[in-house]
């Protein structure tokens, strides 16, 4: 059997609305105005794009600015936001996320935009029925039965890795 991750990039900006994704939005910019003082103190370089050419160490703000939404990102229990299955439960596993800021203007909120990558479990691939994939949950394998899911391939989700099992 194969096993496989997979990869979703969530895109959050001033269009988001989910009530998560806005926690998120707020969280972050509020963390990035406050971090972000530390490497320009007299806002300078308030694009963050500018900032990073001034100062290579403010690289960091993509992590620094990450702790801002670390309790949000908790609450989704390791598990993809967004992400259903057939049955409408968020099942797909993750262990891994990056936080990246795309863009970040200091004096204008509506230009904060991040984008937050998962990375799921390893999952095993058993089928795919047209457009869904049919994977089972290596954790939940007994001697007689096998948990499984159906996921749609959909915009911003794709196979990460694929390791061929014997």
């Amino acid at each position: 059997m194969k096993k496989i991750t997979l990869h979703y990039k969530k895109t959050i900006d001033k269009n988001s609305t989910k009530e998560w994704e806005r926690q998120v939005w707020e969280a972050s910019i509020l963390e990035y105005r406050m971090k972000a003082q530390f490497y320009d103190s007299d806002i300078q370089f308030p694009l963050f794009k500018d900032l990073i050419l001034a100062n290579s160490e403010s690289q960091k703000l993509h992590y620094l600015t990450s702790l801002g939404c670390l309790g949000l990102i908790q609450s989704l229990n390791n598990f993809f936001p967004d992400i259903v299955d057939t049955l409408g439960k968020r099942s797909v596993p993750f262990f891994q996320y990056d936080f990246k800021i795309l863009s970040a203007n200091f004096n204008k909120k509506e230009d904060f935009v991040i984008q937050i990558d998962f990375i799921s479990t390893a999952l095993l691939y058993i089928e795919s029925i047209a457009d869904t994939l049919w994977l089972g949950i290596p954790d939940s394998i007994s001697e007689k039965k096998m948990e499984t899911i159906m996921i749609k391939l959909q915009n911003n989700l794709m196979i990460n890795s694929i390791l061929h099992e014997n």
